[in-house]
């Protein structure tokens, strides 16, 4: 283990008091970025399934634009893939782990090691959810333009 820096034990006591909750708000904040995701998959599904189960296949809709459609509503799903793959999101406080590296330190070193943890967690976890965050805007945009494309055709019948 890396020689701790010096700080003093009411800052660090108040460091891990501000942040120890962190590891689990990120947990809580991918599980709503994974369901909003799902939210969007199912919207964009309703939208690609609706059009085909409605449209008979003699109408005046231009097959090209549904054909169209049926790519972004990919891009939805491969996003949502991509947003909900497994990622192993880092926590801290695993007592298995605390036990076997600090049950011989000192308690201030224990709390800068610790904290060293929180930082390096925060970071890893951060880049996870920044990852989730791009697919559900990919996803989201998609899925605008599956619906614009599926309007359009239905317009273009109308006309």
């Amino acid at each position: 283990m890396a020689v701790p820096t010096p700080i003093n034990a009411d800052t660090l006591a108040l460091l891990l008091d501000l942040t120890r909750g962190t590891p689990a708000e990120q947990l809580k904040l991918a599980q709503s970025l994974e369901n909003k995701t799902m939210q969007v998959v199912t919207a964009a599904s309703v939208l690609i399934g609706l059009t085909a189960a409605t449209v008979p296949p003699d109408s005046d809709i231009p097959w090209w634009l549904i054909l169209l459609a049926v790519i972004p509503y990919l891009a939805v799903v491969t996003s949502a893939i991509y947003a909900l793959w497994i990622r192993r999101f880092e926590v801290v406080d695993d007592p298995r782990v605390l036990w076997e590296t600090l049950y011989d330190v000192e308690p201030d070193d224990a709390r800068h090691s610790i904290m060293d943890r929180l930082a390096a967690t925060y970071i890893a976890n951060e880049d996870h959810l920044t990852a989730k965050r791009a697919a559900l805007t990919v996803a989201l945009v998609a899925m605008m333009l599956e619906a614009i494309l599926i309007a359009t055709a239905l317009m273009a019948a109308l006309s």
